[in-house]
């Protein structure tokens, strides 16, 4: 019989996958359902009021946007997840709050200072140092977010949370249908995504359970968040070349309109890796940590593995299969070359949703400095794939690299992790899962050529 299928280990499973789990797993999954169906509501009503090269306008914005957020990020969430002082400790939680409001002082002033070069560095952008003051505005109130937040999803009670997720995405929607139509520019989108902002984080002060937060500095604290994060920083500022080193390079090659055609592809076509890297953060994460010392963690990560792997696979497949049925249907005939470029980034998406399936073991045990050299090799074989793919087909060359290297960087995850698992037969999902797409990916470039 097989024993992975057996009722026994399945009992065995259920015994540490109790009520609280599953069910914060199918807020976190509903929750990103319900986020994606707002985006694609979004994005179909924007490309009716915006042109193709707003879209392009705000990719440049989030892409220098996160790219400051990513290199500031030293795990203060995570050390209120990973740390038993997170639970109630005041001394503890109040450090990592004002820590909190220290770094996005810090992001807004980088946004602040960036936006005075940026028409420089992008002279066809004339309101782009405007925006990124906008941007500046909304990291500096993001930063006054209540830790109340980070405790319950601590203790993977995901309800409050999903809600504030949920509400901010579709009050953020409302502004900007209102605003896009009587003023259809790259800012009414900011000043909506602003509007949301405010009022959430006034709102998560509200919650009833947790620590009420206050400005503190406690040295025992401080120590204890500069030992769990000192290898995130790094980690994280690799992470950001690895996730919009792409995007990045693009801005310099691509017209303003096709880089609207890029942006929109995007939206779409990472869907389902954002499911994945949203259940692998909010999810995954907390449930490795409860689990971590476990003698059934291969149990629990296979059943896991196989949720996501499963059932993403088949969402993508039908999204690469009709990706330009999809695009006829949902935009107006000056999108039709979203298309090919959509398939091809969905296609790559699975191996970084494989990643995800993996990589928060790393988190969980607290070893920053492996995810930091995973995310090394990754960075290189991004830049690789982007290389040869250029140097090869040019831009349409330039993006099936960027798929194949996603691919390539799963199954390596799996193997990275091999440490932590005594079941080595059952790191096998990455390579059986992204093979096929990355024959798939052979089929789609003819199409993708043809845009480029």
């Amino acid at each position: 019989m097989n024993t992975f299928i057996s009722s026994t280990r399945f009992q065995s499973i259920r015994q540490f996958i109790q009520k609280p789990e599953l069910s914060s797993a199918i807020l976190v999954i509903g929750t990103r359902g319900i986020e994606i169906f707002l985006r694609l509501v979004s994005t179909i009503i924007l490309t009716r009021l915006l042109s193709p090269s707003v879209f392009g306008e705000i990719l440049i914005v989030t892409t220098i946007s996160s790219a400051i957020v990513l290199f500031s990020e030293v795990g203060l969430r995570g050390s209120i997840i990973n740390n038993n002082r997170g639970n109630s400790d005041s001394n503890y939680v109040n450090t990592i709050w004002t820590l909190y409001i220290t770094q996005h002082i810090a992001i807004a002033a980088a946004l602040i200072g960036a936006s005075f070069f940026s028409e420089k560095i992008y002279p066809a952008f004339d309101n782009l140092s405007f925006y990124l003051q906008i941007s500046a505005v909304i990291a500096l109130v993001s930063g006054f977010n209540s830790t109340k937040l980070f405790q319950l999803e601590k203790k993977l009670d995901m309800t409050i949370p999903c809600l504030f997720v949920v509400g901010k995405r579709f009050l953020g929607l409302i502004f900007a249908i209102l605003l896009c139509y009587s003023w259809p520019s790259a800012s009414s989108i900011l000043f909506a995504d602003l509007i949301a902002t405010v009022f959430f984080v006034a709102l998560s002060h509200r919650i009833g359970s947790g620590t009420k937060n206050r400005i503190h500095i406690d040295r025992v604290s401080f120590k204890e968040v500069f030992n769990y994060g000192k290898w995130i920083l790094p980690t994280t500022g690799v992470t950001w070349i690895t996730r919009e080193g792409n995007k990045l390079t693009l801005t310099f090659i691509l017209t303003t309109t096709t880089l609207g055609f890029f942006s929109v592809a995007s939206n779409v076509g990472l869907i389902f890796c954002g499911i994945a890297q949203n259940l692998s953060d909010k999810w995954l994460f907390p449930v490795y940590t409860k689990y971590r010392e476990s003698k059934n963690i291969d149990l629990i990560a296979i059943k896991i593995r196989s949720m996501i792997l499963i059932g993403s696979s088949i969402g993508i497949a039908l999204l690469c299969a009709g990706s330009n049925i999809i695009v006829d249907l949902v935009y107006e005939e000056e999108y039709a070359a979203v298309g090919p470029i959509l398939a091809t980034i969905a296609a790559g998406s699975v191996g970084l949703i494989v990643a995800n399936c993996y990589l928060p073991i790393f988190k969980a045990h607290a070893n920053s400095r492996a995810l930091f050299k995973v995310r090394i090799v990754q960075s290189i074989l991004l830049a690789s794939a982007m290389l040869l793919g250029y140097l090869s087909f040019g831009t349409s060359g330039l993006i099936l690299g960027v798929s194949y290297s996603q691919l390539l960087f799963g199954i390596f995850a799996a193997f990275s992790t091999r440490h932590y698992f005594t079941k080595k037969l059952f790191l096998l999902d990455s390579i059986i899962i992204t093979i096929p797409f990355g024959l798939w990916l052979l089929f789609l470039f003819d199409e993708l050529k043809k845009v480029f």
